[in-house]
Formats: C-alpha cells, sequence, structure tokens
C-alpha cells in the first residue's frame, strides 16, 4: 500500500468500494472477522472517513489501518503470520506452493465429475406432507 498517494483521490469510486466490501464480506461463503490493512499511509484514515458513512456500522468497526508490521503483532500471533510479516510460521512463497502441491495430488478428484453431481438414486422416497417435492421452475410467490 505504500505505493499509493494522494493522487488516487479523484479516481475513487465511494459506492463501488461500499459494494465491493459488502461482496467481500456478505456474498463470499466465509465468515471476516477483521480486516487489517497493513502498510497504509498516514491519509488513509481520512480516505477512509469518506467511505465509512455508506458502510454499516459492524464493518467500519472490522477495518483496522496499521502503520506497519510491527503493529499487527498486537492483533495477531506471530506464531500465525509468515515470515514477510515478521512471524514465525513458513513464507508465503513455500505456503502458496504447498497448497498447489496439496491440489495437483488430488486432482482427480477435482476433475472426476461425478464427484460433483447429485446422486438421485439416494434421495429418499418419502410422500409426507412437510417434505418439499416437485421443482422451483413453477414456483408461485402470492
Amino acid at each position: 500500500m505504500k505505493s499509493y498517494s494522494l493522487r488516487i483521490i479523484p479516481k475513487v469510486n465511494v459506492f463501488f468500494f461500499r459494494d465491493f466490501l459488502l461482496y467481500l464480506l456478505e456474498g463470499k461463503p466465509v465468515r471476516v472477522k477483521q480486516i487489517y490493512a497493513i502498510n497504509a499511509p498516514h491519509f488513509y484514515d481520512k480516505l477512509y472517513t469518506l467511505v465509512k458513512p455508506v458502510l454499516p456500522a459492524d464493518i467500519c468497526n472490522m477495518i483496522k489501518f496499521l502503520p506497519d508490521c510491527e503493529s499487527l503483532h498486537k492483533w495477531i500471533d506471530k506464531k500465525y503470520l509468515p515470515i514477510e510479516y515478521g512471524g514465525e510460521a513458513p513464507s508465503m512463497e513455500k505456503q502458496h506452493g504447498d497448497w498447489v502441491s496439496q491440489i495437483q495430488a488430488e486432482r482427480d478428484m477435482f476433475l472426476n465429475d461425478n464427484m460433483w453431481k447429485a446422486d438421485l438414486k439416494k434421495k429418499p422416497k418419502t410422500n409426507e406432507s412437510n417434505s418439499m417435492n416437485g421443482s422451483f421452475k413453477t414456483l408461485c410467490i402470492d
């Protein structure tokens, strides 16, 4: 983040940034607890005050701007941070390589189309009144 300057301000679309943050926090199937912006220049707080009014309060409380990696150690234990951030965990490059090799080792499973389809033979055949039968193609909402 150090390479950005104040020249970015006229190009900032506050509503696009808001929509992007909402997508990241609510549209993804993960639960984000905190967002740390490391090596943020001193003027980022001022930029953030422009965006804050259009963001929900709970999202505003999640975002923290930190001047350096040392201040990150106050929030996250060093044993979880990679070496690049002054932590004790393996480097990001090594972790990336480990993930790639693990995914490649399971490549056949990911390419198996039968793994990603529903097996309708295993579907229970019930006629209970509380089960949902049929399809949503003709769903009509009053």
